[in-house]
Formats: C-alpha cells, sequence, structure tokens
C-alpha cells in the first residue's frame, strides 16, 4: 500500500508487479510481473523438537503455473 500510495485495490495490485524484499527470513524475495507469484529461496528442512533443519537449499526458484490432476479448489469448481 505504501508504493502504491492508496489502499485501492487496483493500485495496490499494480504495485505488487514489481514488490521486492532485500532480506526476510528466506533471502531476498520478488513477484513475478504479470503472475502474482513470488521467486524465493526454497528449502528442503525436517522438523524435530519444534525446530526446522535445513537438510538441502534448493536456491531460488520460478513459480510456475501447475495444476494437479483430480484436485481443484472451490474457485476452479465454482467456475467450472
Amino acid at each position: 500500500m505504501k508504493k502504491a500510495g492508496s489502499a485501492d485495490r487496483d493500485a495496490v495490485i499494480a504495485a505488487l508487479e514489481i514488490a521486492r524484499i532485500g532480506e526476510g527470513p528466506g533471502g531476498a524475495a520478488e513477484m513475478v510481473s504479470g503472475q502474482h507469484h513470488v521467486r524465493m529461496n526454497m528449502y528442503i528442512a525436517q522438523a524435530a523438537n519444534g525446530q526446522f533443519k535445513v537438510v538441502k537449499n534448493l536456491g531460488v526458484i520460478d513459480p510456475k503455473e501447475r495444476t494437479v490432476p483430480g484436485f481443484q479448489t472451490s474457485r476452479m469448481r465454482a467456475a467450472g
């Protein structure tokens, strides 16, 4: 909203096209223009005693639209 200069929905959506986080819990992250998904570091971790141990750092992963056979969200069912 700060980047958009208002709480207007369309202005916020437009600002998200270029949103970036320089340093977050998993490192830097940025929105992928036109997708509204985030390009970010991904990790495989193991949970034990309330803590996570990183087993493998997969690096920066680009989001890819995917469909899972046999799975539909409520929005997909409403449209279908």
